[in-house]
């Protein structure tokens, strides 16, 4: 993979990983150790390189977890190297001979480092190496070394991964929860709805059985007809009655605690022919039914 050398994106492309600052983890700490014994080399890093610091993922032969960018061997081997970049000995280098990592502690001699490129071209950091005295590896030293660099990619990128889904199930179980809410929301609308309804329905049906009872009871009707009818309208809005209570009960009630009972249904047929009685009179039409 060619190289890029923007660095705000390359800056983009290294956070978007999102994992600076993270714990330790094994997979990470043994591409360290096995860098380190590759090359015969006390310290090993497995670094990555944000705006003003260079984070250690995993480290052996030292303690620290960072340094300052500027300070980092590894910032020259992001942009310069396509492979590998080897320092044999920093005293002689100009880019390192005033580094205080060089003149001070811990007085770095050697460096090695393979940049750790992602699919779009851009050096997060490096796998490297480092000594106090002057070496150099060999070819297949830094086969070894880009290979553990690679591997590291992949494991970034299995991360991102991983992260990326995270991100996608923690969104769906939030609109999961909100849906909830709102569903918690509609069904204590359509309760008191419910309630509302079914108090301001029986009321006028209270009054048109009343009335029709009374009107029944105190008037001698000639036409059998019209006596049947009254009996009718109060049967009707009792029936109604009956409904609207059964469908408050119902609204009160959660699915788990509903009890189903045996019922017969030669009964519900007949109520419903007697019901249907006055429709079907009039298009002089004829209920059949065989008993059940």
């Amino acid at each position: 993979m060619l190289k890029k050398f923007n660095e705000t994106e390359r800056l983009k492309e290294v956070n978007s990983y999102k994992i600076e600052d993270t714990l330790t983890e094994k997979e990470y700490d043994d591409v360290a150790f096995l860098a380190s014994s590759l090359c015969g080399t006390p310290i090993a890093l497995v670094t990555l390189l944000y705006e003003d610091r260079q984070w250690f993922k995993a480290a052996v032969g030292t303690d620290i977890k960072e340094n300052k960018r500027e300070l980092s061997f590894c910032t020259h081997a992001i942009a310069e190297a396509e492979d590998v970049m080897q320092v044999e000995n920093a005293n002689r280098d100009v880019r390192f001979m005033h580094n205080p990592l060089v003149q001070g502690g811990p007085k770095l001699v050697f460096y090695a480092g393979a940049p750790i490129v992602n699919k779009n071209g851009y050096s997060l950091g490096t796998v490297c190496v480092y000594d106090v005295i002057e070496k150099s590896l060999s070819d297949e030293q830094k086969k070894g070394l880009k290979i553990l660099s690679e591997q590291v990619m992949g494991l970034l990128e299995l991360r991102k991964q991983n992260v990326q889904l995270e991100e996608t199930v923690n969104v769906r179980t939030e609109e999961l929860r909100n849906n909830n809410i709102q569903l918690e929301h509609t069904i204590a609308e359509l309760t008191s709805f419910t309630f509302v309804a079914s108090h301001d329905l029986q009321e006028p049906l209270r009054k048109i059985h009343m009335f029709s009872k009374h009107i029944l009871e105190s008037e001698n009707f000639s036409n059998s007809k019209t006596q049947d009818y009254f009996n009718r309208i109060i049967s009707a809005s009792k029936r109604m009655q009956n409904l609207i209570h059964a469908l408050l009960d119902f609204s009160r009630t959660n699915v788990s605690d509903l009890i189903f009972e045996p019922c017969d249904l030669n009964v519900i047929v007949e109520e419903s022919k007697d019901h249907l009685q006055l429709t079907i009179s009039e298009k002089q039409a004829v209920v059949e039914y065989e008993n059940l």
